[in-house]
């Protein structure tokens, strides 16, 4: 059985520097290996004729490619070590690409034909299986004694090699790191709490090329947070893909004006089974927070004549000698922060939180009829929302800019009955159906006030906040 000689020519470590005339900013640590196969027995007359009697390996011809500054410039500066044959192969335990070869021999020595060899060599990129580039050379020699083809195969290892300069270039120019992109964001101002989609697009290489969609960019931002993608430390990494990234992006709750920071980073790490490290910053960019926050705080009075009054006295039996009343009474409230739109005069308002009003009675049965009569707990709620109709709650300064806040309000009435000890513990609950409360426009006055049947109304806003939009408008409006 024929022997097969596995030559590894070298095994570069090289540092990809992208030549001058580049604008990357990003240079990264390629490791590049080398193994070349010559498929025949080293006492054969073939790989004497060939490589010549003694000889290895033709390392020293593809390694003066890669060093000679004569050839290559100096750059990528690269550590050049040789690796003799052995099997299997000692290549480092990390390589980023390899330069993968076979020599294939048709004919033998006689003349008039000799050899017909020849060479192709792969360069591989390991971690994705991809074959960044094929380069193939074909030679014929007729030896007259071993060894005569030797300066020939080393010249053509070395002519094929130089088709791969400069090496740093062609990684680069596969590899195409993301270096700029360009950021679309949904809304800005966003208001504080609030969702949106920030784009990334146009994600392209110093040579506005667009970026593998293997390579992966690492996203962080320094006050809310992103909801999607790998979560990585303080980064979320997402794959470039088509050039087209959808972020997720959520707003700190906390109500105060305050700025983000949006800040997207390359890394040099390809294989996907490693964990990205930033590397170089691509962008960054600015947006602004908004928020002010005011509530509505609701007191209702429960007439005499209601039907909850009417309810209450038809279960206290006079009998019983009840006494009692009311035990708390505690005001309703609607919190909302106003939401900025492409039109600087108009904000819609976002109801946050609704507090119901509540009145707590308590009913108790004279101690002579304690066991016989329930101890009643009364409880009238009211709930309060934000409706569209007659008017959508805003603040609309261009309609009306002393009196801006329009808002619709909607009720529900909530009653509950209990027997808090025997005969009767069950609790009854009735529900009552949303009716209009209340409409109006009103100016943004902290502490403006308004009675409306049995409900007081009380605003509370920071009206210096407010007196800040209203401005704006104003300035736009000139």
């Amino acid at each position: 059985m024929l022997k097969l000689t596995k030559h590894l020519i070298l095994c570069l470590i090289l540092i990809l520097f992208i030549p001058h005339e580049s604008l990357s900013k990003t240079c990264c640590k390629r490791d590049v290996g080398t193994e070349i196969l010559f498929p025949y027995d080293v006492n054969s007359k073939i790989y004497n004729d060939l490589l010549g009697s003694g000889s290895s390996t033709t390392a020293p011809e593809w390694d003066n490619v890669f060093t000679s500054t004569l050839r290559g410039g100096g750059c990528p500066l690269t550590d050049m070590l040789e690796i003799q044959p052995i099997n299997p192969p000692p290549f480092p335990a990390k390589l980023d690409y390899k330069f993968s070869g076979k020599y294939s021999v048709v004919g033998d020595d006689t003349p008039p034909r000799g050899y017909g060899v020849t060479l192709s060599v792969n360069l591989i990129d390991i971690a994705h299986g991809a074959t960044v580039k094929n380069s193939q050379t074909r030679w014929t020699c007729e030896p007259k004694e071993a060894g005569d083809c030797l300066p020939l195969t080393m010249q053509n290892n070395q002519n094929l090699a130089k088709t791969f300069q400069p090496l740093d270039k062609l990684i680069y120019d596969y590899e195409r790191i993301p270096e700029t992109l360009d950021i679309e964001l949904e809304k800005d101002p966003i208001l504080a709490g609030d969702e949106m989609t920030i784009t990334l697009k146009n994600i392209k290489d110093a040579n506005s090329k667009p970026s593998q969609p293997w390579q992966r960019i690492l996203v962080k931002v320094e006050k809310g947070r992103i909801l999607n993608g790998i979560t990585l430390m303080e980064y979320k990494v997402f794959e470039v893909g088509s050039g087209n990234i959808q972020l997720q992006y959520q707003a700190p709750e906390a109500c105060r004006h305050d700025n983000e920071k949006i800040t997207i980073m390359n890394s040099c790490v390809i294989d996907p089974k490693i964990n990205p490290i930033p590397e170089q910053e691509i962008v960054t960019k600015k947006f602004d927070i908004f928020c002010v926050e005011g509530r509505i705080e609701i007191t209702e009075d429960i007439p005499e004549s209601s039907s909850f009054q009417n309810i209450m006295s038809s279960m206290l039996i006079p009998k019983c000698g009840y006494s009692g009343g009311t035990v708390t009474k505690t005001p309703g409230q609607i919190s909302f922060r106003p939401k900025p739109t492409k039109d600087p005069c108009y904000y819609e308002v976002v109801q946050k939180d609704t507090k119901p009003s509540e009145h707590q009675f308590r009913y108790t049965p004279s101690p002579a009829n304690y066991k016989k009569c329930c101890d009643w707990q009364f409880i009238d709620q009211m709930t309060y929302k934000f409706v569209n109709t007659p008017y959508k709650a805003s603040l609309d300064f261009k309609k009306d800019p002393n009196k801006p806040f329009y808002f619709s309000i909607e009720s529900e009435r909530n009653f509950s009955s209990r027997c808090l000890q025997a005969p009767q513990s069950a609790i009854k609950e009735e529900h009552g159906k949303w009716h209009p409360q209340h409409n109006n426009n009103w100016p943004m006055t902290n502490g403006y006030r308004e009675t409306f049947g049995t409900s007081t109304y009380l605003l509370y806003i920071d009206e210096k906040e407010v007196n800040k939009l209203r401005d704006n408008c104003l300035k736009r409006k000139k």
